[in-house]
């Protein structure tokens, strides 16, 4: 059974997803518009690294798999794979291939844009931890075992 969704959740979803998006595009497209001396050897490991992750993270999930940070209840909570390491393994992905992006170009502009996007996400995860915690009564001991994004603190 999905979580209770309100027209307001609704409308937050959809645009917290477009919001990423156009975060993501702008990002590539200062890229690739200021593109100075950058590293491309770490830009294709960035690259690479955060594409394996959100297959990997896209797989675990299955048919829980949505754009939306509205949980559904086409699957149980995932502590399993990615969801071990990560509580939001696709945004860490998502963050790793644009961290590519910033070390291709080796531009500042695209460092801003990628902050900017990094503080984006963690707004839109916290925003679903709150549907998280309500639809999984586990959420909440799985988040305080879990960081948020590969490799950072867990809060």
């Amino acid at each position: 059974m999905d979580a209770p969704r309100t027209n307001d959740d609704e409308a937050i979803a959809r645009r917290l997803v477009i919001g990423q998006l156009m975060l993501f595009v702008g990002l590539a497209a200062v890229a690739f518009w200021d593109r100075g001396a950058g590293w491309p050897l770490l830009a294709v490991a960035l690259a690479v690294l955060g594409a394996l992750l959100g297959v990997w993270a896209g797989v675990a999930l299955g048919p829980a798999l949505t754009a939306s940070p509205i949980p559904n209840g086409r699957a149980g909570l995932r502590t399993a794979g990615p969801y071990a390491f990560s509580r939001h393994p696709i945004y860490t992905a998502v963050l790793l291939g644009g961290l590519g992006l910033v070390a291709w170009s080796g531009s500042w502009m695209a460092g801003l844009v990628w902050s900017v996007l990094a503080w984006y996400l963690r707004m839109k995860a916290m925003w679903e931890e709150e549907r998280l915690e309500r639809r999984y009564p586990d959420y909440r001991a799985y988040a305080e075992r879990t960081a948020r994004f590969l490799g950072l603190p867990k809060r």
